[in-house]
């Protein structure tokens, strides 16, 4: 893979930072560009922005260090090197969603609104920063013959212990920012056709729910992020998104006008 792009001096600059800036920056964009549509200032987009990031930095290293704390109990300072990789998303995502409601909710803005405004962004971001999961190592699928690529080296990339180099495994990274590129396309599209606030939203839980409890079938997980034995936390939490998804979507379509909430 390719996890360094320069080195000056003691600066280390790496594609999975590099990359997560590229999708944050890539989701403020698409987000001013979509608020204009909806009459919202551009700056409440840059403030929610920062709001969410500060969240889900915080959020999604919390959920790796608990998944890895065996690793990070005798290095504790390498906790603060996010920019090295180590960030679960669905923990980025859940405190970004909570520091978001937060600011939306303290400035009595419409949540289901902004909320529509944002979620093509989500999964845009998802979708660049997957690629800064390949180029990293990180986030790889299990061991695969027909379906993988191969490491070549191990200082290379984050491969475990217990997963040889040069062994094939699948590039779950690459699934999963094809799959976020097209399911923007789709919400982008099916925006414009929704007669509700929250419908693009609704849809975003739903598509990507199925997405993450699909794709973690295919995906390496240590022991630490399993649940019950037969399922991941990843997909635990991603039936709940479904179900919320599809409940939402229900709710909405029995309304005539659209609600602020």
């Amino acid at each position: 893979m390719f996890r360094e792009i320069i080195q000056l001096g003691p600066i280390h600059i790496y594609t999975y930072g590099f990359m997560q800036f590229l999708a944050f920056i890539a989701g403020i964009l698409l987000s001013v560009k979509r608020a204009k549509k909806f009459g919202i200032d551009k700056n409440v987009i840059f403030d929610l922005a920062f709001w969410i990031l500060i969240g889900g930095i915080a959020g999604g290293r919390l959920w790796y260090i608990i998944e890895h704390f065996s690793f990070y109990q005798d290095n504790l300072a390498s906790i603060f090197y996010v920019w090295e990789g180590g960030l679960v998303i669905y923990g980025a995502l859940l405190l970004g969603f909570f520091t978001g409601f937060i600011y939306i909710k303290k400035n009595k803005l419409s949540f289901l609104e902004i909320a529509d405004i944002v979620s093509p962004a989500i999964l845009l971001g998802i979708a660049i920063g997957r690629i800064g999961c390949f180029l990293n190592g990180c986030c790889y699928g299990m061991v695969s013959d027909k379906l993988g690529i191969i490491f070549h080296d191990r200082s290379y990339c984050q491969l475990p212990a217990e997963v040889p180099i040069g062994v094939k495994v699948i590039p779950t990274q690459i699934y999963s920012s094809i799959s976020a590129f097209f399911f923007t396309v789709f919400l982008l599209l099916l925006d414009k056709r929704k007669k509700n606030n929250g419908e693009t939203f609704s849809w975003l839980l739903v598509f990507y729910g199925v997405h993450r409890f699909s794709i973690d079938f295919l995906r390496f997980y240590e022991g630490k992020a399993t649940l019950l034995k037969f399922i991941t936390l990843s997909q635990a939490l991603s039936i709940i998104l479904i179900l919320t998804g599809i409940i939402l979507i229900i709710r909405f379509s029995f309304y005539r006008k659209k609600p602020n909430l």
